[in-house]
């Protein structure tokens, strides 16, 4: 059963009529008296109503942090900690740098942990000590941003050039790889989401359940997780990212690493982490909007637009979802379209160990039309 199932609940009424009605008619009862709008003790008595009203919504507030359902921030942080998981905090963008001598050294050149090198306003600092032997130019390290969390991805090879910490011999550095990892603290849902899951972290027994739980505490960068057995004994975890991205290989070797704890997996049990298949699909429409609706074209235009770009964001953001026009409709629909041809994709069944991933997209506005 998933939350979003769950009956919804109040511990109190908050609503404003239903309050100042209980006053009134109590009032009335007591004091055989018909008040009237605009009587002054009405106006009194409304006014009690409302500091009322303010007080349960507070009191239904308070009550519902303490489930797992609609507790949020700091209430939640409480919540989930009866189940033994802790909010993830924000991570650095990482990638590798190239260090490079003016010439070759007869002595050994040790530049150190820590040491800066930037891109614009954010820095990057060295994450272990690296050594130019003698006669070699080169040397390539890892370096990790100083400013947790998103910010710090998507530098691209070469953008992170200029060195702040300068060391003898220097003469450039240069980034070889895109900066990736970078994630910000984990927000409400996916906490929710992990609490719910965890007491499938409670097997001994590696169940599928808890090989997700825990490749899912790695970092917020992931999203869904789809555990297979191919063979006896084997296991193949095929993580995605939060919106259907493809994990980086050394995020990736991170998951592996928290699985095949001794204190996670069987001892039988041979885990490996693998990248999901690619269910390609190509994306081609038309819409019309109704005429009555003529001088909205731009407002309904950039609705659909962003429609188109949510349902994007749904279709991969989960294993195994079947590729599926009739939402694609659905959404368009819903942003104000009167009309929609969706000439592809097609609707296609994909297993669990796939995801759909968009090669191509072409959107064209028909124009108006009579309804």
């Amino acid at each position: 059963m998933s939350l979003k199932n769950l009956k919804q609940i109040e511990f109190c009424d908050t609503s404003t009529s239903n309050v100042e009605k209980d006053i009134i008619n109590t009032y009335e009862a007591i004091a055989n008296k018909k008040l009237y709008p605009g009587d002054p003790v009405r106006l009194f008595l409304e006014a009690i109503a409302s500091i009322i009203t303010q007080q349960r919504v507070i009191i239904d507030f308070s009550g519902k942090q303490n489930l797992l359902a609609y507790a949020q921030g700091d209430y939640l942080d409480q919540v989930v900690a009866l189940v033994g998981v802790k909010r993830l905090e924000a991570s650095s963008a990482r990638c590798t740098i190239r260090f490079s001598l003016s010439n070759a050294q007869t002595s050994v050149i040790t530049i150190p942990k820590g040491t800066r090198v930037k891109a614009g306003e954010l820095y990057f600092a060295t994450i272990e000590d690296a050594i130019i032997l003698p006669g070699k130019l080169t040397i390539d390290v890892v370096v990790e941003c100083m400013t947790p969390g998103v910010v710090g991805n998507g530098f691209v090879a070469g953008q992170i050039n200029q060195l702040v910490d300068v060391f003898p011999y220097f003469n450039q550095v240069t980034s070889l790889t895109t900066t990736t990892g970078g994630t910000d603290k984990e927000n409400d849902e996916a906490l929710r989401q992990r609490a719910y899951e965890a007491p499938n972290s409670y097997s001994c027994a590696g169940s599928d359940g808890a090989y997700a739980f825990w490749a899912k505490t790695v970092s917020p960068e992931i999203g869904d997780v789809a555990v297979i057995t191919p063979t006896p004994g084997k296991i193949n975890i095929i993580p995605i990212g939060v919106n259907g991205e493809l994990l980086s290989e050394e995020l990736r070797n991170k998951i592996l690493d928290r699985c095949s704890a001794k204190d996670v997996k069987p001892l039988t049990d041979l885990v490996s982490v693998i990248q999901p298949t690619k269910q390609n699909y190509a994306l081609d429409l038309q819409f019309w909007i109704d005429k009555k609706d003529a001088a909205m074209t731009t407002v309904i235009q950039k609705q659909v637009e962003k429609a188109i770009a949510e349902y994007k964001l749904w279709q991969q953001g989960k294993l195994g979802r079947d590729i599926n026009p009739s939402e694609l409709i659905y959404r368009v629909m819903q942003a104000g379209a009167k009309r929609v041809n969706v000439i592809s994709p097609s609707y296609t069944v994909l297993d669990s160990t796939s995801i759909a991933y968009l090669t191509s997209e072409s959107v064209i506005f028909g124009g108006v039309e009579d309804a």
